[in-house]
């Protein structure tokens, strides 16, 4: 089976229980620096949400210059017939449990960890078997300065919101 994100090539084994992930460009190999980075946010993303990619290597297709990285992450299995994806409140509700503070749409600031998330949508999420979140493509950094610096000033012009918890999800 295969699917396309914006920054992968998404196929599944179903057998070994993970999804197999080709990043959808090939990046310069001279640019160690953007592997680097990609590389930083795999590992971030295993650290704060105890995801588990892991780098399975890479491929270099004919016709393209640089490599396509491989990684693998878990595959989630979820409630047949029933909601893939959370809600945005239930989004909200996990990445507060976390620490986040959410500083717009899709976007949380973890200000202890200096720790910026986006693309924390729903189709970015599943809820597994138990009705638990589990993130499955986000985009973690340490911002600069200057960016930690606008988080800041964001998260604190958000209204506040009561989020659920618990059995209330």
């Amino acid at each position: 089976m295969r699917a396309a994100g914006a920054e992968h090539e998404v196929r599944f084994d179903l057998t070994a229980g993970r999804v197999v992930k080709f990043t959808l460009h090939p990046m310069e190999v001279v640019n160690d620096s953007e592997i680097e980075l990609y590389l930083e946010r795999l590992a971030l993303t295993n650290e704060v949400f105890g995801d588990d990619y892991r780098v399975a290597g890479w491929v270099e297709f004919p016709g393209e210059q640089g490599v396509r990285l491989v990684v693998t992450q878990p595959w989630y299995r979820t409630r047949n017939g029933e909601a893939v994806h959370p809600t945005d409140l239930q989004i909200w509700s996990y990445m507060t449990t976390l620490g986040f503070q959410r500083v717009g749409e899709g976007m949380y600031h973890h200000p202890e960890l200096q720790l910026a998330v986006s693309d924390a949508v729903g189709k970015n999420f599943v809820l597994d078997l138990a009705g638990a979140v589990k993130p499955v493509d986000l985009q973690v950094m340490r911002p600069d300065a200057t960016m930690q610096a606008a988080l800041e000033r964001l998260a604190q012009a958000q209204p506040a919101v009561q989020v659920a918890t618990g059995a209330e999800n």
